[in-house]
């Protein structure tokens, strides 16, 4: 039973409909009658717990003989007080003996689950009660780890049949309290989660009338908003009418001046025509809280946006000592600058004892904008480890930057070893600007496995340990800003992160389209430098030959001479990109996009 790709479940698991965790119901807006909420099967779903998916990530797979994931949850005070119930959903592959692998779900250090690994059918469901005061207002660290051994197999190649994953659309946190999840106060913001999907939304509702002068302020409110809730995928959408109802992971922003936004709502605060208001509205749309950004004009707009933006305002001149993505990231992974050394336990990994064939662990880096060290840099891990006298020689230590291989140690001499402070050298080739992956995995061969007797797959005699006091040194590097340099502007959203004036940013303002494209490409820019990012929307295009600027539009609003002047033919306005010289099944691949980025 041969299965040439591990993470291929098509054939393993059926589609089964996922419960929706349920938001809190809504009161009915004002002057709706009692008689509009007549008994009806709505009304026994409203009654339903509130519920928050726990992933941030579409899908979560723990894979190989042991795995790990961590990441914060943020809560607020209603939700820490009401949170009772873990639900997680889950499927492993079949060649997974539940005899000897355990799945195990722990928040805040306290175990919840720590079960067999035994559902190769079907998703199955776990549950756990919360213990009260477990939970606390803020982050709350939630820990993911498998542990899985082969049903037969004894050799290196098996351990990449095995995989366990976690169903994102069934694993949730469970409130007693139906009205937890709503929003109260401006913090609250952090805990907006994600959806089923692992997806963040804003929705962003701006009068017609008003959409023209919206656009800069829109822009800077998406930012705010971004970096206040720190999801890992989050876009933003435009809208004229408010919708009618908002689901898990979403945020609708009513913006705009006061007497624009009374059509759409008539009763708002009563400050709202007369100073800088930001509020929140419940019972405005079915599921959630709307959040309200007024004021009597646009000047007192753009100063209740600046209560959102101004947490993550951070000057240019103080410098990050860390990429803290808590929301899907733990722990905060040390941004290095130049000569380090960072022990393992910093780095979140815990000394582990190893019974199996190949061992994993992993950690963060983080790297600055202007990198200049691939070609010659060398890292060094300092490994504090020891292996028993069975493990042959063949095996091996590899180290593995951003899915790269880096270095290659030899292990195995028939007598066992303790590894004291022993120097492994690691090429800095595969690093890059912003957050990099490093991976310890060690391959173990004993006499035993190539024998495989039966049981043997499941045996208990640790053959590896690896210490938390090991430490991964970086040296001073040299530092070279470039550009163009689609790492750097993806990983620390560099030349945008070091600007000490407002970048220039150029749009069909008339577009809802375009505006919410714009939104969702500063709003991750500034996501990935740690900081709002100053915008100038106004600024005449004859003033920027010799300046950064974002063009987002379609083609064929691209003013005149912007694409010569980038090295793109003028036909493109009409084709949708140069397809001379193209194969006709590219050229239709160009034809097609619809929105293009000119990075000048």
């Amino acid at each position: 039973m041969a299965q040439s790709s591990p993470f291929d479940m098509s054939d393993e698991r059926p589609e089964e409909p996922a419960p929706v965790p349920q938001q809190p119901a809504a009161p009915p807006p004002a002057g709706q009658t009692p008689a509009a909420q007549a008994p009806s099967p709505a009304a026994v779903e409203e009654a339903r717990p509130f519920q928050r998916f726990v992933s941030p990530f579409e899908r979560l797979t723990l894979a190989g003989e042991t795995a790990r994931r961590a990441w914060s949850i943020y809560l607020t005070p209603e939700e820490a007080a009401a949170g009772n119930r873990l639900s997680i959903g889950y499927q492993n592959a079949i060649f997974v003996a539940p005899e000897a692998s355990r799945l195990r779900v722990s928040i805040n250090g306290a175990m919840l689950v720590d079960e067999a690994i035994a559902s190769p059918d079907t998703v199955s469901d776990l549950a756990s009660d919360i213990a009260p005061g477990l939970l606390k207002p803020g982050y709350n660290l939630i820990q993911f780890e498998a542990s899985m051994r082969h049903r037969t197999d004894c050799s290196i190649a098996s351990t990449y049949d095995l995989w366990t994953e976690i169903a994102t659309a069934r694993t949730f946190l469970q409130f007693s309290d139906p009205d937890a999840g709503q929003m109260r106060r401006l913090e609250d913001f952090r805990a907006l989660g994600v959806d089923a999907t692992g997806s963040t939304r804003f929705t962003i509702v701006v009068p017609a009338t008003e959409m023209a002068s919206a656009t800069e302020p829109l822009v800077q409110l998406a930012q705010g908003l971004s970096l206040m809730a720190a999801m890992p995928n989050q876009s933003v959408r435009v809208v004229s009418e408010l919708p009618q109802a908002m689901g898990p992971g979403e945020a609708v922003v009513l913006l705009g001046p006061a007497g624009s936004l009374r059509r759409l709502v008539p009763q708002l605060p009563d400050q709202a025509g007369s100073a800088a208001t930001l509020d929140f509205l419940p019972g405005i749309v079915e599921g959630g809280t709307v959040m309200l950004v007024t004021g009597a004009g646009w000047s007192d707009v753009n100063a209740a946006i600046r209560q959102i933006t101004a947490p993550s305002e951070r000057a240019v001149s103080v410098i990050r000592t860390v990429l803290s993505y808590n929301g899907w990231i733990y722990p905060e992974a040390p941004f290095v600058l130049g000569d380090s050394s960072i022990s393992l336990a910093t780095l979140g990994v815990a000394t582990s004892e190893f019974s199996g064939r190949r061992f994993n662990t992993e950690f963060n880096i983080g790297i600055p904008s202007d990198f200049y060290a691939e070609a010659y840099g060398e890292a060094r891990l300092v490994l504090d480890a020891a292996y028993s006298r069975d493990i042959l020689p063949g095996s091996h230590l590899d180290v593995y930057v951003n899915g790269n291989i880096a270095t290659t140690v030899p292990l195995g001499a028939g007598s066992g070893a303790i590894l004291r402070q022993v120097p492994v050298n690691v090429t800095m080739r595969h690093f890059r600007p912003g957050l990099n992956q490093v991976a310890i995995e060690v391959v173990l061969l004993t006499a035993s496995d190539a024998v495989c007797a039966p049981g043997a797959s499941a045996g208990n005699d640790v053959r590896f340990a690896l210490f938390d006091t090991s430490t991964f040194d970086i040296p001073n590097f040299a530092r070279i800003g470039t550009r163009p340099n689609l790492a750097a502007l993806g990983g620390t959203g560099f030349p945008y992160n070091r600007l000490t004036e407002p970048l220039p940013v150029i749009m069909d303002r008339g577009s809802r389209e375009t505006l919410a494209a714009t939104a969702t490409l500063v709003s991750r820019l500034a996501q990935a430098a740690g900081r709002v990012i100053p915008i100038d929307t106004t600024i005449p295009i004859t003033s920027l030959s010799n300046r950064n600027a974002l063009f987002v539009s379609t083609l064929p609003q691209v003013p005149v001479g912007v694409l010569a002047a980038v090295g793109i033919a003028e036909q493109a306005r009409v084709s949708g990109g140069d397809t001379t010289g193209q194969s006709a099944a590219s050229a239709g691949t160009v034809a097609a996009m619809n929105l293009s980025l000119i990075h000048i």
